[in-house]
């Protein structure tokens, strides 16, 4: 079971890669450019449920990644970017982690495609409930909540 806070804990370790990254593309980027680029809370649910899947899959693969690769990566890229790394991460935020560096090596693979395929019928089998909060899980993965009461902000007229 992923609860709230595994979804805060990992929301918050991969959101202090993600600004450290652009920061480091970008170093006068505004507030806004930021937090349009973080990532969002069913965003990071879907990860964590897929992960285990996609960590499953790579490995029969011949590809998975151990939690001491995942850690190696992660200072590294604190270290290159500028980020703290070096405190101990949750499990969730590792799964996170691990499940990121699985599909980003999936890029050289010859059979990527054929992997990304099984990822997918795999994925699609699970019996997911999530709360109404983050949405409902689909055949195609999370499928975020949309609520009639919120309203979207009007286009500024120039």
């Amino acid at each position: 079971m992923i609860g709230e806070s595994d979804v805060t804990a990992a929301l918050e370790d991969w959101n202090t890669f993600v600004r450290a990254s652009i920061l480091a593309q970008q170093p006068d980027a505004s507030a806004e450019d930021l937090a349009a680029q973080m990532a969002q809370p069913a965003a990071v649910l879907n990860r964590l449920v897929a992960a285990p899947t996609i960590l499953e899959v790579v490995s029969e693969a011949g590809a998975g990644v151990s939690e001491s690769q995942a850690l190696e990566t992660w200072g590294a890229l604190g270290q290159q970017l500028g980020f703290d790394a070096s405190g101990e991460l949750s499990d969730a935020s590792m799964l996170y982690l691990r499940s990121q560096i699985a599909i980003e090596s999936l890029g050289d693979a010859p059979n990527a495609q054929e992997i990304q395929g099984e990822i997918g019928s795999r994925l699609a089998e699970l019996d997911v409930t999530v709360s109404e909060r983050y949405g409902t899980w689909t055949e195609e993965g999370l499928m975020a909540s949309t609520w009639d009461w919120i309203e979207s902000p009007a286009p500024e007229v120039a």
